[in-house]
């Protein structure tokens, strides 16, 4: 009988930098630009999806096009199937709704483990911006806001400009942030 000794021989520990696009849209904007900067990025892509909530009418709400959402609360979402600690540097996309962002977000930062993280938010509106970037960064908490970029009614304007304008703004990002 022969025995065989195995050698393993390590060559160096390395990490692997990665990146996910995590967006809420309640029409077509903003995940139009989640998916141009997945696409150009070559990284996967997420969408946070609410599990219908119970109807509340003692909250503060907001209408639009004709549909009730709670802003007070926090929508129960879909699970996204990804695991937060596999990426350093998260694309967050969101739409502005009383100059701040929208409920699903709100949910994903207080239902996922998000720490110490690179985040890099994208938003879109209609309207004024208020203090949105000041609310998002106590919405973070202690992970990195690394870049911000806001895009006015994005598919109302010149769609080639924006595609050209967000995937230069995350590729800068990512060379940045993962090298």
């Amino acid at each position: 009988m022969k025995y065989f000794e195995e050698t393993i021989i390590i060559l160096g520990v390395f990490t692997i930098s990665k990146a996910v696009v995590i967006y809420y849209s309640l029409e077509q904007e903003t995940k139009t630009l989640a998916e141009m900067i997945s696409d150009a990025s070559n990284i996967e892509i997420k969408e946070l999806v609410p599990i219908e909530p119970e109807d509340r009418r003692d909250c503060k709400t907001y209408f639009w096009k004709g549909k009730k959402y709670d802003l007070a609360n926090n929508p129960k979402l879909e699970d996204l199937e990804i695991s937060i600690d596999d990426y350093d540097l998260i694309f967050i996309g969101t739409p502005i709704w009383e100059l701040t962002y929208s409920p699903p977000v709100k949910s994903f930062f207080n239902d996922y483990e998000v720490k110490n993280k690179k985040i890099a938010v994208f938003y879109t509106h209609e309207g004024e911006k208020g203090d949105f970037l000041e609310k998002f960064k106590d919405l973070i908490g202690e992970n990195e806001l690394v870049a911000y970029i806001d895009f006015y009614d994005p598919l109302n304007s010149n769609l080639e400009s924006v595609e050209e304008e967000i995937c230069k703004w995350a590729d800068v990002v990512m060379k940045k942030e993962l090298g």
